[in-house]
């Protein structure tokens, strides 16, 4: 790939060009982190924060019981209909 220049404005932003974001698959308000390493500053895409989060919560039950869950859905209903009659 060619080197691509880009300027920093007073605000100190710097756009990342075309074919990198493209190639990253980045867009309008997503994030990329920054790092020093040595001399050189690496850019790289962030990873999603709801990526990040996900299977920090663990559900109370795994695996989910399907079966007790429909039972109780249909005990639930059957006390319902029987309440109305």
């Amino acid at each position: 790939m060619k080197k691509m220049l880009s300027t920093i404005t007073r605000k100190g932003q710097v756009t990342i060009p075309a074919p990198i974001r493209k190639a990253w698959g980045i867009g309008p308000r997503d994030r990329v982190a920054c790092k020093m390493q040595g001399d050189r500053a690496i850019v790289r895409p962030a990873p999603s924060s709801l990526l990040e989060g996900f299977g920090a919560v663990a559900p109370g039950q795994r695996p989910e019981d399907f079966g007790r869950i429909r039972e109780e859905i249909e005990r639930a209903i059957a006390e319902e209909a029987s309440g109305e009659g």
